[in-house]
């Protein structure tokens, strides 16, 4: 099979040959999502599901933002933001995901970068980049001696850290009359939402206190969980996608086909279709947070160990092993 360079011109021939590609016009959708740390989590996740809501609604898709590295926008810019979902279980699928519409780069635009967040076509800002790109003290207030906050305080209009960005696009909103989008933490930490909320109002409330009481009246910052094992992206994984499906793709992610996202009950202003998108929305996310943790986790990990021992390679060979549960 020759290989194809993954691209928009080259969904019409994936498509004839039976691979997966976006089942909607690329060229009409909009960016109604901003979200920070475009790494490959975010992209077996978050990025498949809006790839969900794109289907029946052009406005869900995304611009991506870096907010230091340039790596994801190198290699994705040239295929259009297209990218190979790799999903690695007992059966192996493939798909050509197209919700990436934009991929900007923090520290070389950060006025583009204020300017999407402004625009009266965000209704959403997600985030993916760690517990340490929170910059938040183990108490969970901000961190005000963080090099990267302390800039972000001193120069507002140029600010380099998730929260300085969230401070200053909110801002600008405030300012042209707009209102304010959701933002949803996607990272591994309990009660994200409150963590993002308290280090952003504790940022204002230090360079623009009606800012800070704006933000605490009137944007919603629900907490949510997220799962799905995700492998690094190498090599391998590239052969495997060129052998599989013929596509040469710079920047394949795999991931198990179990996946979940929750987000908690407290958004506001245009949404997307959650339930077609497989989201669950509830009351109590920390309810999901200890299932996920004592039961999923726990099970997971215990079977990958005994197996290990038993002489499986994969948890779901030792599935398959009665004598193991």
């Amino acid at each position: 099979m020759p290989l194809i360079k993954l691209s928009n011109a080259a969904l019409s021939e994936l498509r004839c040959r039976g691979i997966a590609v976006p089942a909607y016009d690329r060229a009409a959708v909009q960016s109604g999502v901003v979200h920070f740390g475009p790494g490959a989590f975010h992209r077996v996740h978050q990025a498949w599901y809006f790839e969900r809501a794109l289907a029946h609604d052009a406005r869900w898709g995304i611009c991506e933002v870096a907010l230091q590295t340039s790596n994801v926008r190198d290699a994705l810019a040239p295929q259009d933001g297209l990218y190979t979902l790799a999903i690695l279980d007992v059966e192996r699928r493939f798909e050509i995901v197209g919700s990436i519409r934009e991929l900007l780069v923090a520290r070389e635009s950060p006025s583009e970068v204020i300017r999407r967040l402004a625009d009266p076509r965000t209704k959403l800002i997600t985030a993916t980049v760690t517990e340490k790109g929170y910059c938040l003290r183990s108490d969970g207030s901000l961190d005000a001696a963080h090099p990267d906050i302390a800039h972000d305080l001193t120069h507002p209009d140029t600010p380099r850290s998730l929260i300085g960005f969230l401070a200053a696009g909110l801002r600008a909103r405030r300012a042209n009359g707009l209102p304010p989008p959701t933002i949803v933490s996607c990272d591994n930490l309990t009660e994200n939402g409150r963590r993002l909320r308290r280090g952003v109002l504790e940022f204002c409330e230090r360079i623009d206190p009606e800012l800070a009481a704006w933000i605490a009246g009137e944007v919603a910052f629900p907490s949510s969980m997220v799962d799905s094992i995700t492998p690094a992206s190498d090599d391998a994984l590239r052969a495997l996608v060129a052998e599989s499906i013929g596509v040469e793709d710079r920047w394949p992610v795999q991931r198990e086909a179990f996946t979940q996202w929750v987000i908690e009950d407290d958004s506001r202003g245009p949404q997307p279709d959650w339930a077609a998108m497989g989201v669950t929305i509830t009351d109590d996310v920390r309810g999901f947070e200890r299932a996920k943790l004592r039961l999923l986790n726990g099970a997971h990990s215990t079977l990958a160990y005994v197996g290990s021992l038993a002489g499986y390679v994969t948890v779901a060979e030792a599935m398959r092993d009665n004598t193991l549960y």
